[in-house]
């Protein structure tokens, strides 16, 4: 995984996304768990930064965080506060009021030891009683959406081709992007990106929360706070620090 290809067209891409259900969600979290702050907001996995721009504007305090330098610079360029970072390392900073880490990012651990770094990351940068939100896609999202998909897109001077499958057997979802750009007239230059997650149940995840560092609030369905089910597709989890 690098999105160092698909992070000057990542808006254009992604352009359906309705990043209106996540500030929704994170007024509530804030307004219900944060009363009486004027909340500082950390995201990782900030991508090109179009929710953060959303947070700002509705008044949070936000730094956002990406592993791709080409995301994080994608973002820089909206006059967000950035910076290129591993959710498995985080740089000292903090402390903040609420971490998220959003569109199903933390899919890309592919251990669960690698998921208790994180919050074991995220508890050291939260304020006392601070929130962890995140969310995951699930493998009932694999199987109904993205179990043997193509599909393709077309630019002024690139065309990528995106094979989107899952391995049932290991749990594997990937998206592989093959990328031709124009070069010179009609010649053009390929190359690949691949893409990989990893599906764990949500039993598998809170069982990794350590639960001397954080209270479990939420596990939630889609963008509400009812409980998840086994037919949910993205399901989201609030964390409190202790």
């Amino acid at each position: 995984m690098s999105y160092s290809l698909i992070a000057p067209i990542y808006d254009a891409v992604m352009r359906h996304v309705n990043y209106d259900l996540w500030l929704n969600l994170i007024r509530k979290v804030a307004q219900r768990h944060l009363p009486e702050r004027n909340v500082s907001i950390f995201e990782l996995g900030c991508g090109t930064g179009s929710l953060g721009v959303k947070l700002m504007l509705d008044g949070f305090d936000y730094v956002g965080s990406d592993l791709s330098f080409e995301m994080a610079e994608q973002a820089a360029r909206k006059d967000l506060r950035v910076c290129c970072a591993d959710a498995r390392h985080l740089p000292v900073c903090g402390p903040f009021d609420m971490a998220i880490f959003l569109y199903d990012g933390i899919n890309y651990m592919e251990t669960l030891e690698e998921y208790t770094t994180v919050f074991s990351g995220i508890h050291s940068i939260l304020s006392e009683g601070g929130c962890f939100l995140f969310d995951i896609t699930t493998e009932a999202n694999s199987l109904e959406n993205f179990y043997d998909i193509f599909d393709s897109e077309n630019f002024e001077n690139l065309t990528y081709v995106r094979h989107s499958w899952y391995d049932s057997e290991k749990r594997s979802q990937f998206n592989d992007f093959t990328f031709f750009t124009r070069q010179n007239g009609a010649c053009f230059n390929k190359q690949y990106e691949h893409h990989k997650q990893q599906v764990f149940s949500p039993e598998e995840i809170s069982a990794a929360v350590p639960s001397e560092l954080f209270s479990i609030e939420g596990i939630w369905n889609g963008f509400t706070t009812a409980r998840y089910n086994r037919r949910s597709e993205r399901i989201h989890f609030l964390l409190k620090r202790r």
